[in-house]
């Protein structure tokens, strides 16, 4: 059995570190993978690990903003070239953001499905997936969009109508070349359902050799911890100014990554008068270390997150996990208590002072069902053989 696996990037965020985890787990189970990226900082034909191929590279992203309008005939005869070798019985696209169009298209004729990590595929807002109000949307209405999201500046309606031609465009191909979609999470189905796609659900793994070596340490006081992306639709902003008004006892907020220059100035204010604490940017093995003493890892996400790796992770570092009541959060967090509406901050400031008076019977209690929870849906055993379904049913 062969299978191929698909990305843009080779390393970036949670969707290429799945692609990553699958690539592992599926080549231990005697499955013959194959690993091609399309990774602009890579050159073309470099290999990372065995089985790997960056097949095209070194592109500037004026010629990737191109490759998105068109077909690209030289790079279709290659792939197809490639594939035509390799006769294999499944492929498997991630995150592509680069030529989609031509790729899907090289794709058509074998049985080929694609993991949807995020709801860029059913909101041109960068897939957002939020109303000017704050509330959740419902997805992709061209005129709603332009009416609701995109009624001020002109550039902005430039960009929006750029972006629902190229995405109505892949759509095209999306339904006629990928046989089956992916979503993570239940909520995302729905929404690929609605737009018309045949969808089934397999949640997000998690390769547990990299959590072998992890040891649990104390917290105290207690040390609530944010990390990945620090921009406005992550609501972090929201955070700090709940954490602030709360002024809990006993109750640390640490958090780490990247800030956003369109947050910078007004995240760092707030970091300092909360007393919060910045660890900058921090790698994925850094991130694994600093669990050993964290307490809870927070979610406040203001924007449709799919089906967010963080939480995997606080469930295997025993870490209970809150976060907001958007996209597939509400999946993943084991008591409701720890659920909030990001737009209220009296709600996220209700769940702050429930984890600050949190017992030790009580964590005990969340952090057991939250492993039984990933072993139950998010392990590398049950990811393979629902994976392995997929394919025999495409044989």
């Amino acid at each position: 059995m062969k299978i191929i696996i698909m990305s843009t990037f080779y390393k970036k965020g949670g969707a290429e570190l799945q692609a990553g985890f699958e690539k592992n787990v599926l080549t231990s189970s005697g499955i013959e993978v194959k690993y091609l990226t399309f990774d602009p900082e890579l050159d073309s034909g470099e290999t990372k690990e065995n089985g790997h191929k960056n097949f095209a590279g070194r592109y500037s992203g004026c010629s990737r903003i191109i490759r998105n309008s068109i077909i690209d005939w030289r790079l279709y005869g290659r792939l197809k070239k490639y594939l035509d070798y390799e006769r294999p019985d499944m492929i498997h696209l991630h995150n592509i953001t680069y030529a989609f169009n031509t790729i899907a298209l090289a794709c058509k004729g074998y049985y080929a499905v694609q993991t949807i990590h995020d709801y860029s595929v059913v909101c041109p807002d960068g897939g957002r997936c939020v109303l000017p109000n704050g509330k959740a949307c419902k997805g992709r209405h061209f005129a709603k969009c332009m009416q609701l999201c995109f009624s001020g500046h002109s550039r902005d309606r430039v960009k929006l109508m750029y972006r629902s031609v190229i995405r109505g465009i892949s759509r095209m191909f999306r339904k006629q070349c990928i046989n089956l979609l992916i979503s993570p999470s239940s909520r995302l189905q729905k929404y690929l359902l609605r737009e018309g796609y045949r969808a089934a659900v397999i949640h997000n793994m998690l390769d547990i050799q990299e959590f072998q070596s992890f040891k649990k340490r104390g917290s105290s006081p207690k040390v609530l911890f944010y990390y990945g992306a620090v921009r406005k639709d992550k609501g972090i902003l929201e955070l700090l100014e709940a954490f602030k008004d709360a002024e809990p006892d006993g109750l640390i907020l640490r958090i780490a990554g990247k800030a956003d220059d369109e947050i910078k100035q007004e995240f760092f204010s707030l970091v300092k008068e909360c007393a919060a604490e910045y660890a900058g940017y921090l790698d994925y093995g850094q991130v694994i270390h600093e669990l050993e003493t964290v307490f809870s890892v927070i979610i406040p996400s203001a924007c449709m997150d799919n089906y967010p790796n963080v939480a995997l992770e606080g469930f295997l570092t025993e870490c209970v996990v809150c976060g907001s009541s958007r996209g597939g959060i509400p999946e993943l967090v084991a008591d409701r208590n720890l659920l909030f509406d990001v737009n209220r901050k009296q709600d996220i400031i209700r769940v702050i002072r429930y984890i600050e008076k949190m017992d030790e019977e009580q964590k005990i209690l969340i952090c057991r069902k939250q492993k039984q929870s990933f072993y139950d849906n998010n392990s590398p055993e049950v990811f393979l053989k629902q994976f392995t379904a997929l394919i025999n049913d495409g044989a």
